[in-house]
C-alpha cells in the first residue's frame, strides 16, 4: 500500500497535525525504498530513518496529544495507549536492529499499516471534534 497523503482520508482538520502527518508518510516512504534495496548502504540507511522516524514520531504524539488534552478530548487516554504501544514496537525493533536483527520487510509492513490506520482511524475520530472546539475558540488552535 502506498504512503501517499490523501487529504480526504487523511486530514484531520489541524494544519500542523495534517503537516506532522505528511511528514510521517513521507519518512515512511524514504523506509520503503530503502526496504527494498539489499545493498549494506540501504540496511545502515533504513536504520539511519527508523531512528529518525521514531524521534519524529516522538514530538508529533506529544504536540497531538497536548493539543487534545488542551482542548479536552474524552478519548486522550485510548490516544495516548495507541501511542504508547506504537512506541513500544518501534524500541523492539531498533534495539533488535542493535543486535543484528532488522527485518526490513516486517517492520516496513507494520508502519504502514499502523500509521495509515492510526491516521484513518484514531485520529479522524478527534476530526470532528477538535474542529468543533477551534471554531468556538480560533484563539485555541496552537
Amino acid at each position: 500500500m502506498p504512503l501517499l497523503w490523501n487529504e480526504t482520508e487523511h486530514s484531520v482538520g489541524h494544519p500542523l497535525l495534517d503537516e506532522q502527518h505528511r511528514t510521517l508518510l513521507s519518512i515512511c516512504h524514504q523506509l520503503a525504498g530503502l526496504s527494498a534495496d539489499d545493498t549494506p548502504h540501504a540496511e545502515g540507511g533504513f536504520l539511519d530513518v527508523l531512528g529518525e522516524l521514531a524521534r519524529y514520531a516522538d514530538t508529533h504524539f506529544e504536540t497531538e496529544e497536548s493539543l487534545l488534552k488542551k482542548h479536552g478530548y474524552p478519548e486522550l487516554t485510548d490516544q495516548i495507549g495507541e501511542h504508547d504501544e506504537y512506541r513500544a514496537r518501534m524500541t523492539l525493533f531498533l534495539r533488535n536492529a542493535r543486535h543484528g536483527v532488522l527485518e526490513r520487510s516486517r517492520i516496513q509492513a507494520y508502519l504502514v499499516d499502523w500509521w495509515l490506520g492510526h491516521i484513518a482511524n484514531t485520529d479522524m475520530k478527534f476530526r470532528g471534534f477538535l474542529e468543533a472546539r477551534l471554531a468556538a475558540d480560533p484563539s485555541g488552535a496552537a
